[in-house]
This record gives C-alpha cells, sequence and structure tokens, in this order.
C-alpha cells in the first residue's frame, strides 16, 4: 500500500510505521479496534467491528469519517 511504510488498523485507529524503522504515527485516530483496512490512492478505509461502522481517513491524515453505520459484521 505504501511504498515507505508499513500500514495497520487496531485499538486507536490507523497507524504507520517507516519500513526501516522509527516511530509510529497516527493518520486516523479512532476510539475503538478497528479490522479489515483497506486503501485507493486517495484515502484509507476500515470497519470497527464494536460499533459495526465503516470508516475513512485521508492517506495524509485529518478527521475520520464514518461511511456506513449499524452494519451486521465487517
Amino acid at each position: 500500500m505504501e511504498p515507505s511504510a508499513v500500514l495497520f488498523v487496531g485499538f486507536g485507529g490507523v497507524r504507520s510505521v517507516p519500513k526501516t524503522g522509527g516511530a509510529v504515527t497516527t493518520i486516523g485516530a479512532t476510539p475503538q479496534a478497528g479490522y479489515f483496512l483497506a486503501a485507493d490512492a486517495t484515502h484509507l478505509y476500515w470497519t470497527d467491528y464494536t460499533n459495526n461502522t465503516v470508516h475513512s481517513v485521508a492517506r495524509s491524515g485529518g478527521p475520520v469519517r464514518v461511511l456506513a453505520a449499524q452494519q451486521l459484521g465487517p
């Protein structure tokens, strides 16, 4: 997904860490655990299994947007 970083989702939202090592950066913060990260050219997308929602954030970071709510599963 990223040539120079590893992207991952978990408790607290979407994060990245340089492939060469270094500090973890939060791209989009959420209070619950995220699952199933996907991406396109401009945004990252993930599901929140606890709240049954689908989220997105710009690859550069910023506010997290809820795209869908009351989903039965990721």
